[in-house]
């Protein structure tokens, strides 16, 4: 599983804050949000310890450090090893100096925790660690959609590509989310064959109609989410944002 590694918009650095306040439709199972809500409680500050120091350094959690993944403008991506499921994770969590909003990566879990769709990477759990929100995920082993789009691939097998990143799209779609920020770097091409949509860290949950529009922004001043290369026009103008908006963000991706 791989970060994002494109720009991001000024508005994604929001001030660090102490807690997630409930989303009204959340529907995430009664587990899952318990795990949420201890999350939520805890204060962030404390920087998370980096692997390759000690051996109190390399775990978060239950989860074993190996080695970072990926870096992006707010947080880190590791993978770890769960020792008490005995499996792979990817492990996702803010950087210490990114000054990141641990808000946003709760919404990243709740978003993708309500899916349960074989074309979108699947949270396991979400946590603290030294007093900041790490999130396990799915570890899927391949490229992003970007680096498998720079190598000579048949036409059919593109398609077949493409397709399975729209099911995930429209998984996402049919319970109500948007994710507003789909690009190449946010497709993982899994060496299994299968596509995984990820980072859902922009996404948005309409709140009553499932097809509505949401908004386009995500925060209070009104400044930009997204990378506007792949953004659709009414996203650009800051106006909700629809299933339709990802749609074209999809075939620009095309």
């Amino acid at each position: 599983m791989r970060d994002d590694h494109d720009e991001r918009s000024e508005g994604d650095a929001d001030p660090l804050a102490r807690t997630m306040p409930r989303d009204p439709e959340d529907t995430t199972s009664p587990e899952a949000s318990s795990a949420f809500e201890a999350a939520d409680s805890s204060e962030a500050g404390s920087a998370p310890e980096q692997a390759g120091s000690s051996d109190e350094s390399t775990h978060v959690g239950r989860y074993r450090l190996i080695d970072k993944l990926g870096e992006g403008s707010m947080g880190m991506v590791y993978l770890a090893h769960d020792e008490q499921l005995d499996r792979r994770v990817a492990i996702k969590l803010l950087r210490p100096d990114s000054g990141g909003d641990p808000r946003r990566l709760l919404r990243e879990a709740r978003s993708m925790a309500r899916l349960s769709h074989p074309h979108i990477a699947a949270v396991h759990d979400v946590g603290t660690h030294g007093g900041d929100v790490y999130v396990a995920m799915e570890y899927v082993d391949g490229p992003t959609l970007r680096e498998w789009m720079r190598q000579p691939h048949p036409w059919a097998e593109r398609r077949e590509v493409l397709l399975q990143a729209a099911r995930g799209l429209a998984a996402a779609h049919a319970s109500g989310i948007v994710h507003r920020d789909f690009k190449p770097d946010n497709v993982i091409v899994g060496v299994d064959g299968r596509v995984r949509v990820l980072d859902f860290g922009l996404a948005k949950l309409a709140p009553r109609a499932r097809s509505g529009p949401i908004d386009a922004t995500s925060t209070a001043d009104g400044n930009l989410v997204g990378t506007p290369r792949y953004m659709a026009p009414e996203q650009l103008r800051t106006r909700p944002a629809w299933p339709a908006s990802d749609q074209f963000s999809l075939c620009v991706t095309a």
